[in-house]
């Protein structure tokens, strides 16, 4: 769905940002794009949006925040098909 791809992108720019070295923006990003995906709904969306958003919280040390994060996309995730994404998903939360 267009709605998914459109906060799938938003992650990715957000990611670029994030390994240039702004992971303030890269968080700001990550947070607009949670933010629409919840306006919208849609459970791909949201997943990806929750998954990225742990990742940057991580790696800034936002351990508690990141895991809260990870949590909610893995619920989301649980929902659907994606066997391979769950795996990875809870393998990163393990590290967590």
């Amino acid at each position: 769905e267009q709605a998914d791809e459109s906060v799938q992108l938003a992650v990715t720019v957000a990611a670029a940002y994030f390994e240039r070295g702004d992971s303030g923006h890269a968080v700001r990003v990550c947070r607009t794009a949670v933010a629409k995906a919840e306006a919208l709904g849609s459970a791909t969306a949201r997943a990806s949006a929750y998954w990225n958003a742990s990742l940057m919280e991580a790696d800034r040390g936002a351990i508690g925040d990141a895991v809260l994060l990870a949590e909610r996309a893995l619920a989301l995730l649980g929902e659907g098909r994606d066997a391979r994404n769950l795996a990875r998903l809870r393998t990163q939360l393990g590290t967590m």
